[in-house]
């Protein structure tokens, strides 16, 4: 009897740690954040790396016409497939120039879906080809 309930209760718990984490498993389309109707390029230097689940985040400082330094905020395709496509944490070092094109917030904020991402040898990864 003690063996059963033993096993109810790890089944349980199995259950509920399931259904917890289900949320983070859900994957999101980039059209409710970032504009499918325009593609901006940005070129600047890398100043942080996040793999924050599911997908990675970088910040790239951008110089504008006027002088002045924007950080943009750069979102990639989910970790797996953004590492499949080669941005591995070797090409994503704080401190590179990096050259990026991609659909931009649609609230106007400095933050980029990530399309490509253009190595120093002027190698063009493609990370996502439609803003889905």
């Amino acid at each position: 009897m003690r063996a059963r309930s033993w096993l109810c209760g790890m089944f349980a718990a199995t259950v509920v740690v399931m259904l917890e984490a289900a949320p983070t498993a859900a994957h999101h389309s980039y059209v409710p954040k970032y504009n499918p109707a325009k593609m901006i390029r940005l070129e600047g230097v890398i100043t942080s790396v996040s793999y924050s689940n599911p997908h990675i985040f970088f910040s790239v400082e951008v110089r504008t016409r006027g002088g002045q330094t924007v950080e943009w905020t750069i979102e990639t395709e989910s970790i797996p497939l953004a590492i499949k496509a080669g941005l591995t944490q070797a090409r994503m070092t704080i401190g590179n120039r990096v050259t990026v094109t991609g659909w931009p917030s649609r609230t106007g904020a400095p933050e980029l879906g990530l399309a490509t991402y253009t190595l120093r040898d002027g190698r063009k990864l493609t990370v996502r080809k439609t803003p889905r």
